[in-house]
């Protein structure tokens, strides 16, 4: 996935996390068929780092902290059922 700017272009990286999610850092929550809409939301918003989408209930949320950049160890839940995934963006100049 490629972000286009006026002055450079950027690439969006992704990491993936199945069994986890960020707390703490979410902008919004939605109902989201598939994990690319989430994902395609995200990229929509320049505040949004990660998202965590859970594959059960289809439901999205956009973070302001990625996967590996957030306040407190706490933030980052891991051990959960496999239809929890966290997707971490990280643009590359």
């Amino acid at each position: 996935m490629e972000r286009n700017s006026e002055d450079a272009e950027s690439t969006l990286t992704m990491t993936v996390m199945q069994g986890a999610m960020l707390t703490n850092h979410i902008i919004t929550t939605f109902a989201a068929g598939t994990s690319l809409m989430c994902v395609s939301s995200c990229n929509a918003r320049p505040d949004c780092l990660s998202i965590n989408y859970n594959r059960l209930t289809r439901t999205c949320d956009l973070n302001d902290k990625d996967g590996t950049n957030y306040q407190a160890i706490y933030d980052l839940v891991t051990g959960l059922s496999p239809e929890h995934i966290l997707f971490s963006t990280k643009t590359l100049h």
